[in-house]
């Protein structure tokens, strides 16, 4: 399968089906790494639920002034891989979380590194400091 990154066919000849796919598998992980940045306003509601198309980005930021700990709902993606950023005010964590699963919490000005594995959000780092 031809790949795409940031426009680019990748359609290069590696001379084995094995290699061909691994060169398709990086590309792709460089699409979803590299191909956006979704910034959300929380709303002060319990649970918000991120669209797929939103979730698709690999940068999420949430924005906005909550009164409360919050949820982020992310889709059941395995192997999204996501940087999230809770910028938003009055002291409180984000939870991110998939409908069913374990959850992440980040605290206001913090960043973390997640992972989808198709039911769970996972760890990859989280805790940074925003610089």
């Amino acid at each position: 399968m031809a790949t795409a990154f940031r426009g680019y066919k990748n359609d290069h000849d590696v001379g084995s089906t094995l290699a061909s796919t691994l060169v398709d598998n990086i590309v792709d992980d460089l699409d979803t790494l590299f191909v956006g940045i979704t910034s959300v306003e929380q709303g002060d509601v319990a649970n918000l639920t991120l669209t797929a198309a939103q979730a698709l980005n690999g940068i999420i930021v949430i924005t906005g002034a909550i009164t409360a700990a919050r949820n982020v709902v992310l889709p059941t993606q395995n192997g999204q891989r996501w940087t999230v950023l809770n910028s938003t005010t009055g002291g409180f964590a984000l939870t991110f979380k998939t409908a069913a699963g374990t959850r992440i919490v980040v605290g206001m000005n913090k960043a973390a590194f997640l992972r989808g594995d198709g039911t769970n959000i996972l760890n990859w780092g989280a805790g940074l400091l925003l610089t």
